[in-house]
């Protein structure tokens, strides 16, 4: 199915709810086209974001594990621990 010249396949299934393209259907599909891109910027931030509560916790548990590996134990000087 053709949509016209340079239409991203993205597009095709929004395309296809307003077939036949007539040119007082652009303003229409200007604004579906605007309002998806903000949904997509709006999620990539959610993903932003829980990508680097992702990061922090990933680093508190790369602590932690530092932390036990080289804790000291009792009758030691914690050095011995660490060698």
């Amino acid at each position: 199915m053709d949509h016209g010249p340079d239409i991203p396949p993205v597009l095709h299934g929004v395309l296809v709810t307003l077939r036949p393209a007539a040119p007082d259907d652009l303003p229409a599909l200007l604004d579906i086209l605007d309002e998806r891109a903000a949904q997509i910027d709006e999620r990539i931030a959610q993903l932003v974001a829980l990508k680097k509560e992702i990061r922090e916790y990933q680093q508190r548990l790369r602590n932690k594990v530092l932390q036990d590996a080289t804790q000291e134990e009792p009758g030691t000087t914690g050095k011995e621990m660490r060698t």
